[in-house]
């Protein structure tokens, strides 16, 4: 699917790839959560299309993200910088808070319940 991404991201612009994304993102979250809420008796087959749509958006996000950080430190001329420097902390930076994002949150989210 990534390859399908690149090539959306190739097409538009990233950001407008993202917004879709995240409108994607809350609409799956919303299939999945409120199905109970609003008296759906198949409430298995709206989690299930609300997490295929979850991955998808994941992806629209993901991938777009990190040449859009970097694009934009690039367009300030004022910012003297290393490109591969800048490429390696950026992604490790990205990758290191989706992965505490993605342990926390489940973690809090116990709690509530």
């Amino acid at each position: 699917m990534s390859v399908f991404i690149y090539l959306i991201t190739a097409k538009l612009p990233k950001r407008a790839v993202m917004m879709v994304g995240m409108f994607l993102m809350s609409l799956g979250m919303y299939l999945v959560g409120v199905t109970k809420f609003l008296g759906f008796d198949d409430g298995i087959f709206f989690s299930f299309v609300g997490m295929c749509m979850v991955g998808l958006a994941a992806g629209l996000i993901a991938i777009p993200v990190v040449p859009e950080m970097l694009q934009s430190i690039e367009e300030n001329p004022e910012l003297d910088f290393d490109p591969q420097e800048v490429n390696n902390r950026v992604s490790s930076l990205n990758v290191v808070w989706n992965a505490v994002g993605e342990g926390v949150g489940p973690m809090s989210s116990s709690l509530l319940l």
